[in-house]
C-alpha cells in the first residue's frame, strides 16, 4: 500500500496540484487530501488509494516499497500510455 509521502512526492515529480491528482484520480479533492495527510487509512479508502497508485502509475511514477517513488523516463512513460 502506498503511503501519503509517496504520494505528495509523486504529485511534485509531475508537476501536479492535489487538484489535478483528485480531476485525474476521477476523486473529489477531500479524499485526495485526505489520502496524503492521514497516518492511517480508513477502510473505506482503499478504493480511492487505490486509484491514486494508479493514476499515479500511468503516468509513469514507479513506487519503490514503501519509502519512495521514481519517474520512469519519458520513453517508459510514452510506452506505457500507449499500452
Amino acid at each position: 500500500m502506498i503511503t501519503g509521502a509517496q504520494i505528495a512526492a509523486s504529485r511534485v515529480l509531475l508537476g501536479w496540484s492535489l487538484r489535478d491528482l483528485a480531476r485525474r484520480a476521477g476523486l473529489d479533492l477531500a479524499r485526495v487530501q485526505e489520502a496524503e495527510t492521514s497516518a492511517k487509512m480508513r477502510k473505506r479508502c482503499l478504493r480511492d488509494l487505490a486509484a491514486i497508485q494508479q493514476t499515479l502509475q500511468d503516468a509513469g511514477i514507479k513506487f519503490i516499497d514503501a519509502v519512495g517513488v521514481q519517474l520512469l523516463p519519458r520513453e517508459l512513460r510514452e510506452e506505457a500510455c500507449s499500452a
